[in-house]
Parts: C-alpha cells; structure tokens; sequence
C-alpha cells in the first residue's frame, strides 16, 4: 500500500476559485491558486488595487479561515498560504497596470502578424489599452495584443 495523500480535492480548480474569490470579495482578485497534495498546503496569490501587504495577507487569510468555504471543498483539512505576486510576475488585469504607471514595463505583443518586444515606461491605460513611452514615441498597445508584460525593477 503506497502513500496515498491526504490532502484531497473535492471539486474543480475553478469551482474552489469562485468559492474563494466570494468570500474575499471585490476589493482582491485571486491570481493564482494552487495545492500540494503531499503537505497539504493551499496556495493562493492575490492582488488588488490597493498595494497588498503583510496585513491584507493576513485579513484574507482569517476571512477565508473562518468561512466555510474551505472546510467544505476540503474537509480532510488543509494549511492555508496567502500571498501577492512576487516581483517578475506577469500584470493581467488593467488595475495592475494602473498601480504601475510611472515604471518601467517589459512588453511583448502582438504588432499585426508580428511579435515585438520593449522596455518602455508606462504613461497611462484606459478600458482598452496601455500608453508607453519610448525613445520619445508614445506607443499604444491594445489589452488584447499584449502576450506578457512584467514591471522592471529599478534599483536608482
């Protein structure tokens, strides 16, 4: 008889997203969400508006705990991990771009049939897309022709 694990889980990906998703409300949109079935351990980044620290972690961790959403998706138990995205991490939603304006942006998009690349700073977005500027263009990039953009850290 193997090890068997467990730590089992009683439904989708997705469903477990929305469920936590619900609980911690409008103010935090789950990123990633991820489990370990040899330690139990569920993983979950967050991100927000608002910069995400120690404490924003913390109050998910406890709106999520004392839910029972968790309990009834894992009812053998579970260890709970909140976190933000680690800097490299690619921007998805438009209010991360929003709280970068002013950085410096990795980009590659689609440009018609081709693929580019720049390292441009970010001016502004709406609904729809991102302004750079670079070497004195601004260039712009529609949401949906963006393949990866990640913030560029600078240490001036």
């Amino acid at each position: 008889m193997g090890n068997k694990p467990t730590f089992r889980f009683y439904g989708d990906m997705d469903t477990i997203k929305e469920k936590i998703q619900h609980v911690i409300g409008k103010n935090f949109k789950v990123m990633e969400l991820k489990e370990d079935v040899h330690t139990n351990l569920l993983k979950i980044v967050i991100d927000g508006e608002d910069s995400i620290t120690l404490s924003t972690t913390s109050e998910v961790s406890r709106l999520l705990q004392q839910s029972e959403a968790l309990n009834e998706v894992y009812p053998n138990g579970y260890r709970l991990e909140v976190s933000s995205p680690g800097v490299g991490s690619p921007l998805v939603y438009p209010f991360q771009y929003k709280k970068n304006i002013g950085r410096k942006l990795s980009v590659s998009y689609k440009d018609g049939d081709n693929i580019k690349d720049l390292n441009a700073k970010l001016i502004s977005i709406d609904d729809s897309h991102i302004v750079l500027s670079h070497k004195k263009a601004q260039i712009t990039i529609p949401y949906d022709d963006i393949l990866r953009a990640v913030v560029l850290i600078s240490f001036q």
